[in-house]
C-alpha cells in the first residue's frame, strides 16, 4: 500500500486515478502536506490502522443453519471414526 499526503492544491488527486487504474492500493487518510511542503501525520499507516481493525473486529461464527452435517460435527468436537461410529 503507498501512503500519500493530501494536498491543498489537489494534486494528490492525479497520482491516486493513476494508482487506481493501475490496481495499486493507497490512501491518503492521515496524512497532510502543508503549503510548505511538510507532512504532517496524524494517524497511524494504513496497514497498522487496517490490522488494528481487524483483530478488534473477530469474524462471526457461522448460524448452525448455514453448517452442513459434516461441519456441525466438528465444530462440536465429536467426529466419525473410520468405522461410522461417533467418538
Amino acid at each position: 500500500m503507498i501512503w500519500l499526503p493530501k494536498d491543498s492544491l489537489g494534486l494528490v488527486r492525479e497520482i491516486e486515478r493513476d494508482l487506481e487504474s493501475r490496481g495499486v492500493l493507497h490512501s491518503t487518510e492521515g496524512a497532510e502536506m502543508d503549503n510548505k511542503g511538510h507532512v504532517n501525520v496524524t494517524t497511524a499507516p494504513p496497514e497498522d490502522v487496517q490490522r488494528n481493525r481487524d483483530l478488534s473486529q473477530p469474524e462471526p461464527l457461522p448460524s448452525p443453519d448455514d453448517l452442513e452435517e459434516d461441519d456441525m460435527r466438528s465444530t462440536s468436537g465429536r467426529v466419525k471414526d473410520s468405522g461410522g461410529s461417533k467418538v
